[in-house]
């Protein structure tokens, strides 16, 4: 019997040190496999870092950012989802909303799900809580640090950028977007028929109305003279 009860405990020692040693691994290769790049603007050009990173990306961009005014930025984005079916989703504060130079309207048009964080901007007398974050989830990475998505932030500011594959920084990243969305309005993608048309288009749509008017006219001078 104290044979037995020696060989239990011996074998459940063993268990438990391979128990041990197997979470000890996974974590340690998950710092050790990952991968992880570091940019600073303007020396890095980190604009350019970031539209490889999303004509890169597969399966899902999910961005985070304070304000949103670089046009080159959104229209990799919209390229993403309508030419590789990319899952794209932003959020941004209100501010942004509201800045003449925002392009939250661009991606609107470009059926972009975009989700505003709400603030207290009209109320001076409280303190306004705003969404300053400025990441993006590109398939299993991160993009995360000072930098807002911006021509300044590029060319002018002294910024940083992590981008990195770390699976439980991922998790982190992934679980706090979800949270903010939930603190967001979305934002309805504007409709062909319901977007603002440009001048060129104005001047299209006359250019039909005086064709289809001069096409009728001449068909009715054309009756009046073979009735004759």
């Amino acid at each position: 019997m104290r044979v037995k009860g020696f060989f239990y405990k011996f074998l459940c020692s063993i268990f438990i040190f391979v128990s041990t040693l197997n979470i000890s691994t996974l974590v340690f290769s998950s710092y050790l496999f990952s991968k992880s790049e570091v940019f600073f603007s303007p020396k890095d050009k980190i604009v350019g870092k970031l539209i490889e990173k999303i004509d890169q990306a597969q399966t899902k961009i999910y961005a985070a950012v304070y304000m949103f005014t670089d046009k080159k930025i959104a229209q990799a984005l919209i390229n993403a989802k309508s030419q590789r079916y990319v899952d794209v989703q932003v959020i941004t504060d209100q501010t942004c909303l509201e800045y003449k130079y925002g392009k939250v309207n661009m991606l609107k048009d470009g059926n972009i799900d975009i989700f505003v964080f709400k603030n207290n901007l009209k109320n001076r007398k409280r303190p306004s809580k705003i969404m300053h974050n400025k990441f993006a989830i590109l398939d299993n990475s991160v993009w995360t640090g000072s930098f807002n998505w911006t021509v300044q932030a590029t060319y002018k500011n002294k910024e940083n950028v992590i981008f990195t594959d770390d699976k439980q920084v991922y998790k982190k990243y992934f679980d706090e977007f979800e949270l903010l969305k939930n603190k967001c309005i979305k934002q309805v993608a504007y409709l062909t028929t319901e977007r603002k048309k440009t001048k060129a288009e104005k001047l299209q749509d006359k250019a039909k109305m005086l064709r289809t008017k001069l096409v009728d006219f001449f068909k009715d001078i054309r009756n009046k003279l073979s009735s004759k």
